[in-house]
């Protein structure tokens, strides 16, 4: 009888067998990277100054692009104040360096309105807590202490970004919670207003 040769046939169920865990593993490490990608970011709820016309918003929206920032929504023209806007930015990204390119930003109005950026904070306040979020806010290096400002009924704490040093979203929330006061970047109640298309 002739002896059947098995071997080519024993090579490749074995070579199927060895890739096809390692094919599982690849695409669960991707899938974990991704996740993790998402998850190490701050939705942030920003007021950002200068924003006059449609112009302004089409630049405005390219520097904070550039800065690591990415607006969720279109931001819109304010000529009675700040546009309010929603974006995503890493972890660790420097609202400083993002602050400084926005000031530096060349909108068709910066003469008349210069911009600035400013990061909201919430959490419940009373007039105690609110006079130490205050007195807090104008401790942090990084942000302009003289324009500081807290609404003890919307629980709202505005910080504007100075531009000048180095000051990340982390260090912001941490001066608050050593202050004993848990300020978040998302709205407590579930309040965000936004200027911002969504």
């Amino acid at each position: 009888m002739k002896r059947i040769d098995f071997t080519p046939i024993l090579t490749l169920v074995t070579a199927i067998l060895i890739a096809w865990p390692v094919v599982g593993v690849s695409d669960d490490k991707k899938n974990d990277k991704d996740n993790k990608k998402e998850k190490e970011q701050y939705r942030l709820t920003l007021n950002v100054e200068g924003v006059e016309c449609a112009k302004c918003a089409q630049v405005m929206t390219s520097t904070l692009e550039a800065a690591q920032l990415k607006p969720t929504g279109t931001i819109k023209p304010d000529s009675t104040g700040p546009s309010r806007i929603l974006a995503t930015c890493p972890t660790e990204c420097d609202l400083g360096a993002v602050a400084a390119k926005v000031s530096q930003a060349d909108t068709p109005h910066r003469e008349k309105v210069p911009p600035s950026l400013s990061l909201i904070l919430f959490t419940k306040l009373d007039e105690k807590s609110a006079s130490t979020a205050l007195a807090t806010c104008r401790k942090i290096e990084g942000v302009d202490g003289t324009a500081c400002q807290v609404d003890s009924k919307t629980g709202e704490i505005q910080l504007k970004i100075s531009g000048k040093e180095k000051v990340t979203v982390a260090q912001i929330l941490t001066a608050f919670k050593d202050a004993g006061i848990e300020a978040h970047t998302k709205s407590t109640t579930g309040r965000v207003e936004t200027k911002a298309g969504s």
